[in-house]
């Protein structure tokens, strides 16, 4: 016998495992998907986020910033230059790193 499910249940249970994957930890740094979503989306290019990087962050924040670069795209970011607590960043993107 099977239950009949409302798109409503569908969509809770659906918001329930995004919120838990968003919680997950997934870098060796302790970062969460969330934390990595982010500051990804901070850096990307908004056009296309599988292009190739180029931004300026605080340098504080480069290990957060290189760690969803290396997650979503597969290559880390590198520091052209400093200034202060900034740093350029740049990196080759999705389609350069993946070939997709």
């Amino acid at each position: 016998m099977s239950k009949e499910v409302s798109v409503a249940e569908m969509l809770d249970a659906a918001r329930f495992m995004n919120r838990a994957m968003d919680d997950m930890v997934v870098s060796t740094q302790g970062y969460t998907r969330k934390q990595l979503s982010d500051a990804f989306d901070i850096i990307a290019d908004p056009s296309n986020w599988k292009l190739p990087i180029t931004a300026i962050i605080k340098l504080d924040e480069l290990d957060l910033y290189n760690e969803a670069c290396i997650f979503f795209t597969g290559a880390p970011l590198s520091v052209e230059h400093t200034q202060g607590n900034r740093a350029a960043v740049s990196s080759p993107g999705y389609y350069e790193t993946i070939g997709e």
